[in-house]
């Protein structure tokens, strides 16, 4: 225990100049990175959260987890999650910082540490601030004051104060947020040697804004100019930066451009400093492993869902990651196995001309059939192989299995039976589809007016010179092509119209909206309508009613494919249907 008090202790002094202690122990801290202890690594990362590099930061963090007492000790994963949450606040990953905030809000409860507590507290109420969401950063505000009584450390009820009149600020309550920063200075002159703490600098900066805001310039300018004074004492660089072009601005707008010029002059003498500094820092560890960005996902894609809803914290995303990475090796294993297996089956959905009245080509579809008799569907497993070789192998198998079944059909029901393939994006950059396509349709003995592929608009999204040489390729041997999915994703008519396209797949999603609204059906019949004018063959999908049909009828749409006429099915099923 009395590590940990020690711990709480240094973090403590850290807080006052985490700047100062970072450049300081940072190189010893990388030159023993074998040596280095739990408490030191959370103490070089707690004062690098806004100078680190993403993937230093990110290497030091799996040291920690790592370390085999982080799981059993709340203290350190208090610390850890409060670190956490600071560096992704500082690269404005601010629902991540949420989450470790809330994560060491409840570590600090289980603690029943008020110091900690009315911590984490401002922690969270920042980020709502910074969200913009100052309703729930009051909220948490109100949270924190139930606790501010209970606490001791001045520095802490400053600092909660400093965050109090920040959202007050930002809701434009500018008196009492003046009253609020007025009350925080002098806690903060209580503490000795109150000067070198950097959130009294941030204090003060803070205070000069708001007093400008609200019209007292005299204020406003003493306390600009004590913030920039103790930031240039104590280094702390970031602070002296932002607050340089504050006081320049203040000055401009007072008219004393002489003023403004002299800061803005500081500015930038300040800013290279800044950056020689940063540069030595940088020098004491490979500054070219240290360039890669974290890659995060905004989970939250709707920003008006509920803010109960928040990220698992970011150990468990790893471990959760770890997890589905391992699957993945196994489902693609298991998977090369099946192919060599033949359990990779072609299942096929017939589609139906609407002017002919009958069958006139299907679509060929995978399906991964187990041994046991598990049908297992392409949208479970195309997924993770469609960017590797896996896929190249499993569509020579459906192309094999299909233009079998073609030539079947062509010979005895229908010549101009046409057979629909999938064609992924990997095979159009990595394979000579072309070649493969006009090999198998001499070996199968069908004619390439037999044959279509299916592309999708990831084929082109990124303009890539080699799938568009392939796709000319395959319309020079005349085989057809159809971009499927149409109206799903960033359909551009240029585009459209560039390829050599002869059909277009509507989406099914374009068809169901089509029978719950009339301005849907309004933009299916336009886009229906604009493509015949260009002279493309139109087949939509998801046809499952009669009223589907109807619809489609009275757009003069010419092929229809969905379970109303065709459910997916096996090559014995389907010549059985189109021997009826």
């Amino acid at each position: 225990m009395n590590n940990i008090n020690l711990l709480k202790e240094k973090i403590e002094s850290i807080r006052i100049q985490p700047g100062a202690y970072y450049d300081a122990v940072i190189s010893d801290i990388e030159y023993h990175q074998k040596q280095n202890s739990i408490e030191d690594l959370l103490c070089i990362m707690f004062a690098g959260a806004s100078r680190m590099y993403p993937e230093l930061f990110e290497r030091l963090s799996q040291q920690i987890l790592e370390n085999d007492s982080f799981q059993g000790n709340i203290e350190y994963q208090y610390y850890y999650y409060t670190t956490r949450g600071s560096f992704f606040r500082y690269i404005h990953e601010l629902k991540f910082a949420l989450d470790c905030f809330e994560k060491a809000n409840t570590l600090s409860f289980q603690l029943n540490d008020p110091d900690r507590i009315l911590r984490s507290f401002i922690y969270i109420s920042t980020i709502y601030s910074e969200s913009g969401d100052y309703e729930m950063a009051l909220h948490y505000s109100e949270q924190g004051f139930n606790n501010f009584n209970t606490v001791k450390d001045s520095s802490i009820k400053t600092d909660f104060l400093n965050t109090f009149g920040m959202n007050l600020y930002y809701l434009k309550d500018y008196r009492r947020s003046i009253s609020v920063y007025k009350k925080a200075i002098e806690y903060y002159r209580q503490i000795p040697s109150y000067e070198s703490y950097i959130n009294y600098c941030i204090c003060t900066l803070n205070l000069g804004d708001i007093l400008t805001h609200a019209g007292e310039e005299t204020d406003a300018e003493k306390y600009f100019s004590e913030g920039i004074k103790l930031a240039e004492k104590y280094n702390h660089y970031d602070l002296l930066i932002t607050g340089l072009i504050s006081i320049s601005d203040f000055y401009f707008k007072k008219g004393d451009l002489n003023k403004a010029y002299q800061f803005q002059k500081r500015f930038v003498q300040h800013t290279v400093e800044a950056n020689k500094a940063r540069k030595k820092i940088e020098l004491s560890y490979d500054k070219h492993r240290m360039k890669e960005e974290i890659t995060t996902l905004n989970i939250l894609k709707n920003q008006n869902e509920n803010l109960t809803r928040r990220l698992d914290n970011l150990y468990s995303l790893i471990k959760e990651a770890d997890e589905t990475q391992l699957k993945r090796t196994n489902i693609m294993k298991e998977l090369d196995l099946a192919i060599r297996n033949g359990e990779i089956q072609t299942f096929y959905q017939l589609q139906w001309s609407l002017e002919q009245n009958k069958f006139i080509g299907a679509e060929a579809l995978a399906r991964w059939v187990k041994s046991d008799g598990t049908v297992i569907s392409p949208d479970l497993f195309i997924g993770l192989i469609e960017e590797t070789d896996l896929i190249s192998a499993l569509s020579l198998q459906v192309i094999r299995q299909s233009f079998s079944l073609c030539k079947q059909i062509t010979e005895k029901i229908d010549d101009n039976f046409v057979m629909s393939i999938n064609i992924a994006p990997y095979q159009l950059t990595h394979d000579d589809i072309s070649e493969i396509l006009e090999r198998e349709i001499l070996y199968s003995g069908i004619s390439s007016k037999n044959v279509e592929v299916e592309i999708t608009e990831r084929t082109f999204i990124d303009n890539n010179p080699k799938a568009r040489k392939q796709l000319q390729a395959l319309s020079d041997l005349n085989i057809k092509i159809a971009l499927d999915d149409f109206g799903t994703g960033f359909s551009s008519l240029s585009c459209v119209n560039s390829l050599p396209l002869s059909t277009i797949k509507i989406d099914q999603s374009l068809l169901w909206d089509a029978e719950k609204e009339v301005r849907n059906a309004t933009l299916l019949s336009s886009i229906i309508h604009l493509m015949k004018e260009l002279n493309f063959q139109i087949v939509v999908e998801g046809v499952e009613t009669e009223s589907h049909v109807s619809i489609l009828k009275g757009l003069g749409c010419h092929i229809t494919q969905g379970y109303y006429y065709s459910r997916p099915a096996k090559r014995e099923e389907i010549l059985k249907v189109l021997e009826i």
